[in-house]
C-alpha cells in the first residue's frame, strides 16, 4: 500500500509539469507577439528625446521668426521714410499744380 500511495503522489506530481511543457510549446498568436513586441519598446526614453527635440526646435523657431521680425521691420522703416518725403513731394506738386492752374486761368 506504501508503494502505491508513493506512485500515485509522484504521478500525481509530475502531471502539472506536463501541462506546463505543453503551453511552453504552444504558438503564440499575432496579438501575443505585439504585445511583447510593445512591451520591449522604451517608451520612457522615446518622451524625453520627443520632448527635448520638440524644445529645441520651438526656441530655434522662435529665434528664426524674431529674426524676420526685425528684418522686416527695418524694411518698413525704409519704406516709411521713402514714402513720407516722397507724399510731402507730392503733396507740394499737387498743390503747385493747382495754384499754376489757378494763375493760368486768371
Amino acid at each position: 500500500m506504501l508503494s502505491l500511495g508513493t506512485i500515485i503522489y509522484l504521478i500525481a506530481r509530475a502531471t502539472p509539469r506536463v501541462g506546463d511543457v505543453e503551453e511552453s510549446f504552444r504558438k503564440e498568436t499575432f496579438h501575443e507577439k505585439l504585445d511583447k513586441l510593445i512591451a520591449r519598446i522604451p517608451f520612457d526614453k522615446m518622451d524625453v528625446f520627443f520632448s527635448v527635440w520638440l524644445e529645441k526646435t520651438m526656441r530655434k523657431t522662435k529665434l528664426l521668426l524674431m529674426k524676420w521680425d526685425n528684418a522686416l521691420t527695418e524694411h518698413l522703416k525704409k519704406v516709411r521714410k521713402m514714402g513720407s518725403a516722397s507724399a510731402s513731394e507730392e503733396k507740394k506738386n499737387i498743390f503747385a499744380s493747382l495754384e499754376e492752374n489757378k494763375e493760368e486761368e486768371k
